[in-house]
């Protein structure tokens, strides 16, 4: 098509038209793609590197691979820093706490050796070392207990 076409404005004014409403589309793509990827950043922030299994049934396979990404860039940062950063960045009123466990964990790994959390079972631990299970749901403080200041 030239400039001389007698349809030329009418089909340059509908590829303007076209041409915008791609950049629009892209623009919303763009910001959907950013918001679903904040939101899955942030649920790994709050319940830590076991994402619940139905969170990632409804991921796609690249947000699962760049989701398995991050979890290896903040392992490495961790590792080569020296510093915990998946930990609350607010320091504990409390370094003891006594917890309940809600769901069989079998052997846990603590600074103080090794301890069977099964279900219903009590504990008096560090909360640094359970900390992670509390922010998963598998166990609870128990409010009102003695507590170590």
């Amino acid at each position: 098509m030239t400039p001389n076409d007698p349809n030329y404005e009418q089909f340059a004014c509908r590829l303007n038209i076209h041409r915008c409403l791609t950049a629009r589309w892209k623009r919303y793509l763009a910001c959907y793609l950013y918001e679903r990827w904040r939101r899955i950043r942030n649920i790994n922030w709050a319940v830590g590197r076991d994402l619940v299994a139905q969170v990632k049934q409804n991921m796609a396979p690249q947000e699962n691979n760049a989701l398995d990404e991050y979890q290896k860039l903040i392992q490495a940062y961790t590792r080569n820093s020296g510093i915990e950063v998946t930990t609350s960045i607010t320091p504990p009123v409390v370094v003891y706490v006594h917890v309940e466990v809600l769901e069989n964990l079998g052997s846990v790994q603590t600074e103080s050796g090794s301890t069977l959390f099964l279900r219903g079972s009590r504990h008096f631990v560090r909360r640094r070392d359970i900390e992670h299970l509390i922010r998963r749901g598998d166990v609870r403080e128990i409010p009102g207990e003695i507590k170590d200041s």
